[in-house]
């Protein structure tokens, strides 16, 4: 069964969450740096999840609604000299070329 939108020209807008990288250093755990991120209970209110990816960062997505750059303060509070974390916010860009505009 096809559901439908009751306005079919007009499409949903959902922003993707924000996610925080960390680049963790050679010699560091990465469970030890997760724990010492999430020893500040107030990271609680942002974070949905945190995973390690395959190119050896840790990632942390944040929820929603949650400011970013008040996790990304907290986040580099914790780690000190540690590791250095990003704040990724996914933006795109839509280019169109050879346009007539007669």
């Amino acid at each position: 069964m096809i559901y439908r939108s009751a306005n079919p020209t007009k499409a949903a807008i959902r922003d993707r969450p924000k996610v925080i990288k960390i680049k963790v250093p050679e010699g560091v755990n990465y469970v030890d740096m997760y724990r010492q991120i999430r020893a500040d209970s107030s990271i609680n209110e942002h974070v949905f999840q945190a995973a390690r990816t395959a190119d050896k960062v840790l990632s942390i997505t944040l929820k929603r609604e949650s400011d970013g750059q008040a996790a990304l303060a907290i986040v580099q509070k914790a780690l000190g000299e540690t590791g250095q974390a990003r704040l990724m916010v996914l933006r795109t860009v839509v280019i169109v070329t050879n346009i007539d505009m007669r």
